[in-house]
């Protein structure tokens, strides 16, 4: 799996992190998955680093809960027999990216207009955007508006600027974006990302019909790399074929593994 320059980033940002006073006071240090305990344990010494523990997210519990998520009415008939694909930016990726940024979005939204008989898209930027946009790109910023005025008026796709993010992130079959917090819960639930380039556009959809899928199967909670402009094409044809990995519900149930934790090392 190819991760890319965005978690070489988090990685760092992480081992940063890890040396704030509270955490190195800390008599217990809670991690979401392994790859963090990976990196954390690298930066103490043996008998500190006995203090972080994997227990999951309390997040990745309502991700990953049998709860049936509901649907708001608006959707119903947007994503009823369809795929649902989740787009979804970081915002300090978007606002660096720039006029990147309005030809990514030009090139996606006519690439998904032209397959939304059989996928859905929801589009679900951060709210921050627009505001960081205007304060840094003013002229990016009204091209930025156009496109969601457009986009919204058109209803072939959805805008959800909804409170409860895990509506969209539960509803998704697939994962199209920057690595962020929740590219990492979608993952939680087994199911494929791909790891947007903004310097590579979407092609234009007459290539979904000339493209060759490959014979290929792709592990649980993979995050793949979007390496030349066929990438996205290939991941919704393998998703309209079934072919991409489908739930693996794994409870991480962190609440009462840190409670069990912080009571046997009578903490409590």
């Amino acid at each position: 799996i190819s991760y890319g320059r965005h978690i070489d980033e988090q990685v760092l940002r992480q081992k940063n992190l890890i040396h704030m006073p509270g955490i190195e006071a800390a008599d217990i240090v809670c991690l979401e998955n392994h790859d963090q305990e990976r990196i954390l344990k690298e930066e103490f010494p043996p008998l500190e680093s006995d203090k972080f523990i994997v227990t999951g997210s309390p997040q990745h519990d309502i991700m990953l809960s049998n709860e049936k998520t509901v649907i708001p009415d608006g959707w119903r008939d947007i994503i009823v027999d369809r795929k649902v694909l989740l787009y979804s930016m970081r915002t300090e990726d978007a606002v660096e990216a720039g006029d990147k940024l309005i030809q990514k979005l030009e090139s996606l939204f006519s690439f998904m207009r032209f397959v939304s008989d059989r996928i859905a898209l929801i589009f679900r930027p951060d709210p921050s955007l627009e505001g960081l946009l205007e304060n840094n790109h003013p002229d990016i910023a009204a091209r930025y508006k156009d496109l969601i005025v457009r986009y919204r008026s058109e209803h072939w796709g959805i805008y959800d600027d909804g409170i409860d993010k895990y509506i969209s992130l539960r509803t998704a079959d697939a994962f199209y974006g920057d690595v962020s917090p929740d590219m990492m819960l979608f993952l939680s639930s087994g199911k494929t990302a791909v790891m947007q380039d903004y310097g590579i556009p979407v092609p234009d959809a007459g290539s979904m019909t000339r493209i060759p899928l490959p014979d290929v199967s792709f592990p649980y909670g993979a995050a793949l790399q979007e390496t030349d402009d066929m990438a996205i094409v290939i991941y919704i044809g393998l998703l309209l074929t079934e072919k991409l990995p489908g739930k693996e519900r794994k409870i991480s149930r962190a609440g009462e593994k840190i409670y069990g934790l912080v009571k046997s090392r009578g903490l409590l």
